[in-house]
């Protein structure tokens, strides 16, 4: 009779605790959220996506300008002199105390016209580090969207998987009542009635701890999202997929030429190409102008005697030509590294090639493995139940025993677990293809 006592307390805590956690949701969840939402709130809260918009404004505004790099250097100078002399020396012509005051001006220009092409070859090099810059961005972006999206997909799974926790505790609250009713006039045992309270009891544990997933999954979409303070929303989307067909050949064909990771490699190989074009400039003349004025005014002052006052004024223009001859080697050292280093560059373009077909292959297995899972599972369901309902008559009749329900009930929990753990590892694996082939940035939503 005290275990009776026990239990019954126990499940009183615990429907209470379900209440208010319900009550709880129910308070904060407010805001609807579809998956398309979540994404925009997602890129526009990512603190690197910013960093990065940033650096490719900064490449750009260098690119904007490098067309100014060939114009002239012109610098206009001012300089004023002024210093006392006392000269008492034989072989000096001027002799005693003066002062000398100065004032220079002019303006000074210089223009390189000619130096081995670096300037086109330096805005070829811009161009490719803005499209690295945008390619960074582009794999930033495609990693928040792949984790919001994994995220929302798990929280529809756990909302799914709370929903047929719930339906089993309310079952076994119906069976545990009936059996209570049953007690009553002798058709059940009080052994069978402490078998389907039970029973009740394991089925709104595994509610709390389903619920507590739920949760748990809720703030991994608030994390993905970069929300800074935790926010309970009522998700929209719908838990569900679709059959797809994916071949190998025309996915690697479309991964080859959009997947991010590969686009990024095939720019650092078209730099450490443009690292030995700039080498290569040094191997070229350099040719230079350098042309100015200056106007200089002085006064030369002798005590007892009037000021005495100069101007001159100066034009100049000049040519110069500059051409390495010898540097030791150096230059030469420096294009053998660089073609080295390009032969690195190839090597790893093959090297992700590979692994990415490799990852590719393995999504589109275990795309097609889950995708039988779940059909499957899904004939096991509907076969269950009926078996529920039947197995319901059997155990009032007296067919059948409380073990056998019970038994089958289970069967029923198993089978929709491995449904969903398989509906969310066939959306992981089908975000991934999207990812690999370059598609991920194009989600608008499932049909």
């Amino acid at each position: 009779m005290n275990l009776i006592i026990k239990q019954r307390t126990l499940l009183f805590l615990i429907s209470l605790s379900i209440m208010m956690m319900m009550m709880t949701s129910s308070l904060f969840a407010q805001d609807k959220l579809s998956l398309g939402r979540a994404i925009q709130i997602g890129l526009n809260n990512n603190f690197g996506i910013q960093i990065l918009k940033i650096e490719e404004n900064i490449i750009q505004n260098e690119l904007d300008n490098i067309n100014k790099t060939r114009l002239p250097r012109v610098e206009l100078f001012a300089g004023q002199q002024n210093s006392s002399n006392n000269i008492n020396s034989p072989t000096s012509f001027v002799q005693g105390f003066y002062t000398d005051r100065g004032l220079n001006l002019g303006v000074d220009a210089n223009w390189i016209i000619f130096e081995g092409f670096k300037v086109r070859i330096e805005k070829s090099r811009l161009e490719k580090l803005n499209k690295l810059s945008q390619g960074n961005s582009l794999i930033l972006v495609e990693n928040t969207i792949q984790a919001i999206m994994l995220a929302y997909y798990n929280t529809l799974v756990q909302n799914e998987g709370l929903r047929v926790q719930q339906d089993a505790k309310q079952r076994s609250e119906e069976r545990f009542r009936d059996a209570q009713f049953q007690l009553k006039y002798g058709k059940v045992s009080a052994y069978d009635v402490l078998r389907f309270e039970n029973a009740m009891l394991i089925d709104s544990t595994n509610s709390i701890i389903q619920a507590k997933n739920m949760n748990m999954a809720m703030q991994a979409v608030n994390m993905a999202m970069g929300n800074k303070y935790y926010k309970e929303y009522e998700l929209t989307d719908e838990l569900k997929y679709q059959k797809e067909t994916y071949n190998f050949d025309k996915l690697q064909q479309k991964m080859a030429s959009l997947n991010g990771e590969l686009l990024n490699q095939y720019l650092n190989l078209t730099l450490r190409r443009n690292d030995i074009g700039l080498l290569r400039a040094k191997r070229y003349p350099t040719l230079a102008i350098n042309g100015g004025a200056t106007r200089n005014s002085n006064s030369t002052k002798f005590p007892e005697i009037p000021k005495i006052k100069g101007k001159n004024f100066n034009f100049y223009l000049n040519f110069s030509v500059s051409y390495n001859l010898f540097d030791g080697g150096e230059l030469r050292r420096a294009m053998q590294e660089g073609k080295l280093r390009e032969k690195i560059e190839n090597l790893k373009i093959d090297e992700i090639k590979q692994e990415l077909s490799s990852e590719l292959q393995n999504a589109i297995t275990n795309y097609n493995i889950q995708l039988q899972i779940i059909t499957i599972n899904e004939k096991v369901i509907s076969n269950l139940k009926e078996n529920v309902i039947l197995e319901i008559d059997r155990y009032k009749n007296g067919f059948s025993s409380l073990l056998d329900y019970r038994s089958l009930q289970q069967e029923y929990l198993q089978a929709e677990q491995t449904r969903l753990e398989a509906i969310y590892e066939l959306l992981v694996s089908e975000t991934e293809i999207l990812k690999l082939t370059g598609s991920l940035t194009k989600y608008n939503g499932r049909k």
